[in-house]
């Protein structure tokens, strides 16, 4: 199951998630949430998304090691279809992957 890690866009919508704290093992070894969620809630896969113009998100999520594939990107479901923030890409973490980028 997985779980959001971040989700913002430039104008404030969106639903941020919490940000638990990291156990001090993982401390500088990326984003807090991760570690979280794969450490403490023993999650398979976390997910996060935002508008495609939010460059900086996704240069965060690609950071982190997350992978972008087209097919799973979703029009926000309280957005008209019209509203320039309602197509957002969604990007993916999954456990092992993870385990690489952090090593």
């Amino acid at each position: 199951m997985p779980a959001c890690i971040c989700s913002e866009t430039k104008h404030g919508h969106g639903n941020p998630c919490g940000k638990p704290t990291a156990p001090a093992s993982r401390k500088g070894k990326g984003c807090e949430e991760d570690a979280y969620g794969f450490e403490i809630l023993g999650l398979e896969a976390l997910v996060s998304f935002t508008v495609p113009a939010n460059a900086r998100s996704r240069r965060v999520m690609e950071k982190l090691g997350m992978t972008h594939n087209p097919a799973d990107d979703f029009d926000h479901p309280r957005l008209p279809q019209d509203h320039p923030l309602c197509h957002h890409v969604l990007y993916r973490l999954h456990r092992s992957a993870w385990r690489e980028h952090a090593e």
